[in-house]
């Protein structure tokens, strides 16, 4: 007799982020980064797979925007602070998905020294 297994829907993950938010200063008009941000599943059954996506806002983007530990990055004009929010989705291999909200903010700390 053969046993047949029946699996059920695939839980949804609970993810957890660290830091909660990412921020990074940068000097006249350059390239600038945030710190960076890990997300952690608590639950689910690896290997995981990772999608970073701007949801709002400027255009910044995640440098690894297929991995748990991201930081983001743009352009940022003289005196310009920007800001956006993320999306980092998580799936597990049974098809378990969670999501989790980071927000970014760069600024362009030399400003001062033109105004």
């Amino acid at each position: 007799m053969a046993a047949i297994l029946i699996f059920g829907s695939p839980v949804p993950l609970e993810l957890s982020v660290n830091p909660l938010s990412a921020s990074g200063t940068t000097s006249g008009t350059r390239v600038g980064f945030t710190n960076t941000v890990t997300v952690t599943p608590l639950n689910g059954n690896g290997p995981f797979t990772y999608s970073w996506t701007r949801i709002d806002g400027d255009a910044l983007t995640a440098e690894s925007p297929s991995a748990a530990a991201t930081r983001f990055t743009a352009l940022v004009p003289i005196g310009e602070i920007l800001l956006a929010t993320f999306q980092c989705t998580v799936t597990d291999a049974t098809g378990g998905v969670g999501t989790i909200e980071v927000n970014a903010t760069l600024n362009d700390g030399s400003w001062g020294s033109y105004y």
